[in-house]
């Protein structure tokens, strides 16, 4: 081969992967905006047995991954809300108030709902811990 060949094979081959990598790149970038969510919303309402808002109850979002937990103090007509979560991770939700718990929620990566809609109904009271006996008895 001569050297004008020599010199226009690497020329064009230098010219097709720099197409390659600016075609995968562009591809990468428009994959990551084309509505794949990757932060979901959690909201809903604390509820009583009767349907109405619990205001100040207390929301707890433990993220099942790291076992992060996050509150929320539910507003006046009981809602709450969680925002900027991942949708690749596991979450659990419970909420209470007084007494009273609601029964635990899970929110799970197989859900694909970017905003998740969840009402929390109170009505287990929350068990007492349990009394650790003295070394006298």
């Amino acid at each position: 081969m001569t050297r004008t060949k020599t010199r226009k094979k690497r020329k064009k081959t230098g010219i097709s992967l720099w197409m390659v990598t600016v075609l995968a790149a562009t591809g990468l970038a428009f994959g990551q905006t084309s509505g794949t969510a990757t932060t979901r919303t959690i909201e809903g309402r604390v509820l009583t047995q009767t349907g109405a808002g619990v205001p100040g109850a207390v929301v707890l979002l433990k993220d099942n991954k790291t076992l992060q937990v996050r509150s929320y103090i539910a507003q006046v007509n009981g809602a709450y809300h969680f925002f900027g979560l991942s949708t690749e991770v596991n979450y659990t939700l419970r909420a209470e108030d007084q007494q009273m718990t609601s029964k635990p929620k899970t929110v799970s990566v197989f859900d694909s709902h970017r905003d998740v809609k969840l009402d929390l109904k109170l009505s287990q009271e929350i068990k007492p811990a349990k009394k650790q006996p003295s070394p006298q008895e």
